[in-house]
């Protein structure tokens, strides 16, 4: 009984539309986290895939393990790689960048 009185006060109604005005803006906030973190990951594809198709252009087929070492890499890293691969001048040189900036 008390706990329907309760319900119908104006205090119980501010704190109730409080709690769940916040509980959307949450919702909300963890949506566009995600959606962040989603177009993070689909631009790190794409360069990746910029990065590689760049490199087989200049150098030929490139070694799996080449392959799986650029796909490894952060956005920012394959940026990093696609301005440096513009005075690479042998498959060696990719090597040695991969070496000096690896991650692990």
């Amino acid at each position: 009984m008390l706990g329907t009185a309760l319900r119908k006060t104006q205090v119980y109604k501010d704190i109730k539309e409080e709690v769940q005005k916040e509980a959307r803006e949450e919702g909300r906030e963890k949506g566009r986290e995600e959606g962040r973190e989603e177009a993070r990951e689909e631009a790190r594809k794409e360069a990746t895939k910029v990065m590689l198709l760049i490199l087989k252009k200049r150098f030929g087929t490139l070694p799996t393990v080449l392959q799986a070492d650029v796909t490894a890499l952060s956005l920012p890293l394959l940026n990093e790689l696609t301005v440096a691969a513009l005075d690479f001048s042998s498959i060696e040189n990719v090597y040695s960048w991969l070496q000096a900036h690896s991650e692990g």
